[in-house]
């Protein structure tokens, strides 16, 4: 029997990025497992960005897994760690395009998958950072875009949330239905039929969220009435509320 996610956890007091760590770690580890730490002194985000990881205050954790990175797979995450904060906290949340995870319009996670070529051919740290007990305070001039399940009222017991969601992970790593998880997909996404633009560096491009490819791409449509499928990149609302 396979060794599960959650009794392979490699347990962190600090460190400079779970996904850095986790690969300094993977060519001396077998198989897939995951890294978790209190405090991250240089955590990434997406688009090159930094998260802030303030000690006590988020669950960051990141998993390597031996298989090739595709958009499948980075929406699977989404929706397994959507599906670990609802099992646990009962909260509901959106999921924006391609994979953070929102509440009430405010991100509530955010999910950093990257290939590992230093490792093999076919290798995919997963990194998962998931704002637990931060104040409006904490966010500072991020309060109005970021929130955490203390704000949304939720008091979360942290390793119930820690097992819940290598749990899903678990499942969604051992091939669980394509269909359950792209309905999920499709079901909470926040821009689906909507206006959005395509960011581009500087560029905003206006388009029309038409959908979820069967291959969990975007579908859009252009102003001059073109459609195209993005899988890579990132959007914002034109219209919030």
């Amino acid at each position: 029997m396979m060794k599960s996610l959650y009794d392979s956890l490699i347990r962190l007091d600090e460190t400079d990025s779970t996904n850095a760590e986790a690969l300094r770690r993977a060519s001396n580890l077998s198989g897939d497992f995951a890294v978790t730490a209190e405090y991250q002194s240089a955590g990434r985000g997406r688009m090159g960005r930094s998260f802030a990881s303030p000690k006590g205050s988020g669950l960051y954790i990141s998993v390597l897994e031996r298989r090739e990175l595709s958009p499948e797979l980075t929406a699977r995450v989404a929706v397994s760690v959507s599906k670990a904060i609802e099992s646990v906290c009962g909260l509901f949340c959106d999921i924006k395009w391609p994979n953070d995870i929102q509440y009430d319009g405010k991100k509530l996670c955010g999910i950093l998958c990257e290939r590992a070529p230093s490792v093999d051919a076919a290798a995919v740290v997963i990194g998962i950072g998931i704002n637990l007990s931060q104040s409006e305070e904490d966010f500072g001039e991020l309060k109005d875009i970021a929130t955490s399940l203390k704000l949304c009222g939720k008091d979360v017991d942290k390793e119930a949330l820690t097992k819940a969601l290598l749990d899903e992970l678990d499942l969604m790593l051992s091939g669980a239905g394509k269909d359950e998880y792209l309905s999920y997909y499709r079901a909470h996404s926040n821009c689906i039929e909507k206006s959005i633009y395509l960011i581009s560096g500087n560029k905003k491009i206006p388009a029309y969220a038409a959908g979820i490819s069967d291959d969990f791409e975007l579908i859009v449509r252009l102003e001059d009435g073109s459609e195209k499928r993005i899988s890579t990149g990132e959007i914002s609302l034109r219209f919030r509320g």
